[in-house]
């Protein structure tokens, strides 16, 4: 009994020490582009996406009034990723697991 009592406290312990992202599942680095659109009116409607691609995590993001509906893409680092060359448009055609992380108005 006393080594299970130990090995649920070994286990909570390692699931609560898990790198976790900000709030909501927000990256950090993503979190003053958010901050920015949230700031100004024109950007309602903004909606920033997550998707899984080429065994990794992109997001998206959406804004209604951009003449490019798809021109701020970023990979898991924060970095723009180019979407106009050919491995763009793969992601377009291939990213999976569509999950909203953000979008103006239900903060």
């Amino acid at each position: 009994m006393k080594n299970i009592i130990v090995l649920l406290i070994i286990i909570v312990g390692i699931v609560g020490c898990e790198k976790t992202e900000g709030n909501d599942g927000i990256p950090g680095w993503l979190e003053p582009r958010i901050e920015e659109l949230a700031s100004d009116q024109q950007y309602t409607g903004t909606i920033i996406y997550r998707y899984d691609w080429n065994s990794s995590q992109f997001y998206e993001v959406w804004i209604p009034i951009s003449s490019c509906a798809l021109c701020e893409v970023y990979d898991s680092d924060g970095d723009i990723f180019e979407s106009a060359t050919n491995e763009g448009q793969d992601f377009y055609d291939n990213r999976e697991n569509q999950f909203v992380v953000w979008a103006w108005g239900e903060n």
